[in-house]
């Protein structure tokens, strides 16, 4: 999503955090709650300096981006891995865990049935790498 270089930060200081105030992530604008860990952003770019705050939750999306794809851009995060989703559905190996991942998102990070519903969900292991599916002929035993 980044196309020019110029867009990326000079300086970039992230720090996880724990709330001591509620705050709205800027990912999926749920509130953080007190005592909820968080992601800190001080940066500064081509049009100054700038600070983000991110979920824990969101920050996992965030890492699989900076994994996957080199980066990402603040405030698109889930859009970005959501486009993923779509984009190499059926193609790479990850992609079912990634979706999970991105559907929780969707449900503001709340579990949706059962005894906890509505409650905080837990964060989610990072899905995989995102490569390309072995094809069965590939992996299977030659006779």
């Amino acid at each position: 999503m980044v196309d020019d270089l110029d867009d990326r930060a000079d300086v970039w200081n992230e720090q996880p955090r724990k709330a001591r105030k509620q705050y709205k992530c800027g990912e999926c604008y749920r509130e953080i709650a007190v005592g909820e860990r968080y992601v800190y952003l001080w940066a500064k770019g081509s049009d100054g300096p700038f600070t983000a705050r991110w979920c824990a939750h969101c920050d996992v999306l965030k890492d699989w981006l900076w994994t996957n794809c080199s980066g990402s851009v603040i405030g698109s995060v889930i859009e970005d891995c959501r486009d993923h989703v779509q984009e190499y559905a059926g193609r790479a190996a990850c992609i079912p865990a990634l979706a999970r991942v991105v559907a929780g998102a969707r449900r503001d990070w709340r579990v949706k049935y059962g005894p906890r519903r509505g409650q905080l969900m837990p964060i989610p292991s990072e899905p995989g790498e995102l490569k390309p599916k072995q094809s069965e002929s590939r992996s299977g035993s030659q006779t």
